[in-house]
């Protein structure tokens, strides 16, 4: 986690673990889609409709129009991870960004807005761009894999009376899906292994450490019993952790920045 404006506000930290706690499924869809190994992390808060038009997917193209170059200005990147606030109330959502465009903004680039963004924006009423006539700065995110989430609170104070922001300067969190992942489940009989069908359909390596112990019994001549492989198990840990680590993932001949 790395701040870069304000220590002030500390509803950030509780927000980003619980987001970092989210179910496999929901992470692996907004996370795996994206080439960056790291993603910020930011928190839209919006108004009604806008909020349910994203939600139902009708809205495609989030805008901030500012007077100056602050937040979300040159703040954010594809890939990036939005939490969706709605304004007075918890994160119900989130979503990722596939493309992102800056405008300096004269008469000319918002007719090209206009003309060009208006539909995903969800903004034809034209006193959408009359609230926005003294902006100097514009950016549109393109936001795509939006989920729903079950609420989360958010000990905050919406900005500027209630009014739509996106916050990404208080606090950013980096997210990284390279890298192995262990699942621990309880000890059952037959070949049925959900682990398994999980692995195949996201397409990682998998690797079970009972395996491992195993072909070192076999290779060692001794008995593979069920209790004499979790002996020699534990016993492999305690003397040397890192080589049963390296044995692991050499086994699926894994290489850095995997998913296994």
């Amino acid at each position: 986690m790395r701040r870069t404006e304000t220590q002030k506000d500390s509803w950030w930290p509780p927000l980003v673990d619980h987001v970092a706690s989210l179910p496999c499924f929901v992470q692996d869809r907004l996370l795996s889609r994206s080439t960056r190994p790291k993603r910020n992390l930011h928190l839209a808060v919006m108004v009604e409709p806008y909020l349910t038009f994203v939600l139902e997917g009708k809205k495609t193209v989030e805008s901030r129009f500012t007077a100056n170059r602050c937040a979300p200005y040159g703040r954010v990147e594809s890939g990036d991870i939005i939490l969706l606030k709605r304004v007075s109330g918890p994160v119900c959502g989130a979503c990722r960004v596939a493309q992102v465009w800056y405008y300096e903004l004269d008469p000319s680039a918002v007719s090209f807005i206009r003309r060009e963004f208006a539909s995903a924006i969800c903004a034809p009423d034209p006193a959408f761009w009359e609230a926005r006539k003294d902006a100097a700065f514009a950016t549109l995110i393109r936001i795509t894999d939006v989920v729903r989430l079950d609420p989360i609170g958010v000990n905050k104070r919406d900005r500027r009376g209630g009014s739509p922001c996106l916050q990404t300067a208080s606090v950013t969190r980096s997210f990284s899906t390279n890298g192995p992942i262990s699942i621990q489940r309880p000890q059952r009989d037959g070949k049925n292994d959900p682990l398994h069908s999980m692995a195949e359909a996201l397409h990682w390596k998998r690797v079970s450490c009972g395996d491992v112990v195993r072909d070192k019994a076999r290779c060692n001549g001794m008995s593979e019993s069920r209790r004499d492989l979790q002996d020699l198990g534990e016993s492999w840990v305690r003397s040397d952790v890192k080589g049963f680590c390296d044995n692991l993932l050499r086994s699926v001949q894994w290489n850095n920045g995997e998913n296994s």
